[in-house]
């Protein structure tokens, strides 16, 4: 039990220096996976409602990790990208990610981890009551 505290800590440290938390990661993740993207889609993709997205956005761009432009000739619509800092932060991230990934999964041998990280993708998503699975 005190392994899996030290690991949930050490995901948080790992996250501190760039003001970051998990659904903040998400929207960083789906910026670098799809781009530029309006606030409406954005929403879409990672399941939060427009107005708790637009606080979120506009923490991140405080801190330089994320950039609002213009969207042409729509001026209540503007499009979201990461910052070339918002960028690095997101290696950074990952890099700190990948390394708690390993120490989690030590224990499981090379032909269960796949099989492990099914199941929890399984378990994330959403609407698994509505669909049966639960």
């Amino acid at each position: 039990m005190w392994e899996q505290q030290e690991l949930g800590q050490r995901l948080v440290r790992s996250r501190q220096p760039f003001g970051v938390r998990s659904d903040s990661e998400s929207i960083m993740l789906t910026l670098h996976q799809q781009g530029t993207v309006t606030l409406t889609e954005l929403s879409r993709y990672i399941r939060i409602d427009r107005s708790t997205l637009g606080e979120m956005i506009s923490r991140m761009e405080e801190r330089s990790l994320v950039m609002r432009q213009s969207n042409g000739n729509d001026r209540r619509s503007a499009k979201m990208s990461l910052t070339p800092s918002g960028k690095d932060a997101l290696l950074r991230l990952v890099s700190g990610v990948a390394q708690l990934q390993s120490v989690l999964l030590a224990p499981l041998t090379i032909e269960d981890r796949p099989h492990f990280m099914r199941c929890m993708k399984l378990m994330a998503e959403p609407g698994l009551e509505e669909a049966g699975r639960s």
